[in-house]
């Protein structure tokens, strides 16, 4: 499956990518917030960081913030 992502999407990935690797975690968690915000779901894994439209971002954030 393949689909495109926004150069607005791209170029947050690519910060929040340069966050991690210079290890400002904080920051790179406020990217994260940011794309679930619109609606994008990441995934970090050993071959680096997946990027993926999610329809439930935004609630589950909801959801998560009340706690």
């Amino acid at each position: 499956l393949g689909y495109k992502l926004s150069f607005k999407i791209r170029y947050l990935a690519w910060r929040r990518e340069l966050y991690r690797g210079n290890k400002q975690f904080i920051k790179s968690d406020r990217l994260r917030q940011r794309l679930n915000r619109l609606e994008y779901e990441v995934e970090d894994t050993s071959l680096g960081q997946v990027i993926y439209p999610c329809f439930f971002c935004t609630e589950l954030l909801i959801v998560v913030s009340k706690y």
